[in-house]
């Protein structure tokens, strides 16, 4: 149970962050008002917390997310491991 439910929150982060990368690509080349570019700053910020707030000179918006989506598929792939054996 435990691991479908990781899968499903893994997948949800995945669309969320790859959609906020899209509308903020879109946003860039001009195709809509900047007020877009604002809305995929406002998605992309949270799902980067907490690593944005501590390593401020390193990570910007736009990776600091990527490193919670890789911790997310790790706890999904333990957890079925976990479930095997």
């Amino acid at each position: 149970m435990f691991h479908w439910v990781m899968k499903a929150v893994t997948i949800f982060f995945a669309v969320l962050y790859v959609f906020a990368l899209g509308l903020y690509g879109i946003v860039r080349m001009d195709l809509f008002s900047q007020e877009q570019a604002d809305l995929s700053m406002v998605i992309l910020e949270p799902l980067g917390k907490p690593w944005t707030d501590w390593f401020t000179q390193q990570l910007d918006v736009f990776g600091a997310p990527f490193i919670n989506l890789i911790i997310l598929v790790l706890i999904t792939r333990l957890a079925h491991r976990r479930r095997r054996g």
